[in-house]
């Protein structure tokens, strides 16, 4: 029960991580706008947080993406190989399978990435904003999205073995 409740409400906070980091890369924006344009002298800061608000929302927008299975697909081939539905559901399920593969992998080198980053503890240039929280986004971002794709190939392998295949 207490791992569907986390499963329900996850996306709910990615979706508010969208929204609150999207407002304040807007801000961001507008403030350093006017900073320019009235005063004629940018904010020095605002590079400095603008790293760790779009490096999170881009993954947040990944997580989503995948959470919904709205990212990117080939979709050419579904239509290529729409007589063809066994080998379809075939190439649905490597999808799933090298998706997943990337992401875990990709997960593996984050974590990695991140536990250099606290021992060398790099800063930004202007605030010196520690920068390994903003790196821990890749960490978090490709290990939702690696059981995101986990769940979709489970999905597609339930899929595959419910429906009978049709003879063309």
């Amino acid at each position: 029960m207490k791992f569907r409740a986390i499963w329900d409400v996850a996306p709910r906070l990615v979706k508010v991580g969208l929204i609150l980091g999207c407002t304040a890369i807007s801000g961001l924006i507008g403030a350093e706008v006017v900073s320019r344009s009235i005063f004629g002298h940018p904010l020095m800061f605002v590079e400095d947080i603008a790293i760790y608000s779009i490096v999170w929302v881009y993954m947040l927008g990944a997580i989503y993406g995948t959470y919904e299975q709205s990212h990117l697909k080939g979709g050419i081939m579904t239509m290529l190989l729409r007589r063809h539905p066994e080998i379809l559901k075939r190439l649905h399920a490597a999808n799933a399978v090298i998706s997943l593969g990337f992401c875990s992998l990709l997960s593996t080198w984050a974590f990695q990435s991140f536990l250099w980053d606290l021992s060398t503890k790099p800063r930004t240039q202007v605030l010196f904003l520690p920068l390994e929280y903003a790196r821990l986004s890749l960490f978090v971002g490709f290990s939702l999205m690696a059981i995101y794709f986990l769940r979709e190939l489970i999905g597609t392998l339930q899929k595959s073995s419910e429906e009978p295949t049709p003879k063309c």
